[in-house]
């Protein structure tokens, strides 16, 4: 006899919108998830309840020797721009996840980081990146007041479906690496997670909170298992 389907609840984000924290909030007054997953590692975890208590953070030199220059400067690139985007919406980056964590422990659920160490990630990006990326960044800078490309996006909003798959779209024929590194290794990763448990908690409710751009890729890694799981 197979054992109970679990009901997996895959939730895109905007890390720095607004909405993303209602509709988090919203999804676990409806939903009642049994438990929560979260595209956390334990390094960024800590980095936001940090930053949420005050903490000035910087990102040593010292970093180099454990990611690679090119990871280096994407965290530091990657951490300046968030910072602004969040204080136009008055937002502060990566509020969703932080709200994610604690809406599980206000109802007692277990909550599970599913993301692949940070340092990982950018080690692997500073080992991927080509050279000709880089000089594509390069140009693109210089030639973006020129660029035809028109993707019209709302920082306040979770953009939709089809702006998603156009960006994703644009990066992965521009930049391959990053879009490898960043979003399909770390899907696979999250995806390998959740099966384990899905597995290890047959029947439950399982909520995913991930950045809005991972949503449909692993979406539809969870088809191959579809006897186990029911994605809604």
């Amino acid at each position: 006899m197979d054992p109970p389907k679990c009901t997996l609840k895959i939730l895109g984000t905007n890390h720095i919108a607004e909405e993303s924290v209602r509709d988090i909030k919203k999804t676990f007054k409806e939903f009642k998830p049994d438990v929560i997953a979260v595209e956390l590692d334990k390094r960024r975890l800590q980095s936001l309840q940090e930053r949420l208590k005050g903490a000035k953070q910087s990102i040593p030199l010292s970093m180099i020797r454990h990611v690679g220059l090119t990871g280096f400067l994407f965290m530091v690139i990657g951490a300046f721009v968030q910072k602004k985007l969040g204080n136009i919406v008055h937002v502060q980056p990566g509020m969703d996840m932080l709200t994610t964590i604690q809406e599980a422990k206000k109802i007692g659920k277990p909550t599970f980081l599913v993301d692949q160490d940070v340092m990982i990630t950018m080690r692997h990006l500073s080992k991927a990146f080509t050279w000709r990326e880089k000089f594509q960044i390069l140009w693109d800078v210089i030639a973006s007041p020129f660029s035809k490309i028109d993707i019209k996006i709302d920082i306040r909003k979770v953009p939709d479906k089809k702006t998603i798959k156009q960006l994703l779209q644009l990066l992965k024929e521009r930049y391959p690496s990053i879009y490898n590194v960043l979003i399909i290794e770390r899907n696979v990763v999250m995806a390998t997670r959740i099966d384990r448990i899905i597995r290890a908690q047959p029947g439950k409710k399982i909520l995913l909170v991930v950045g809005a751009g991972h949503e449909e890729d692993l979406t539809a890694r969870f088809k191959v298992i579809e006897h186990l799981v029911t994605v809604v």
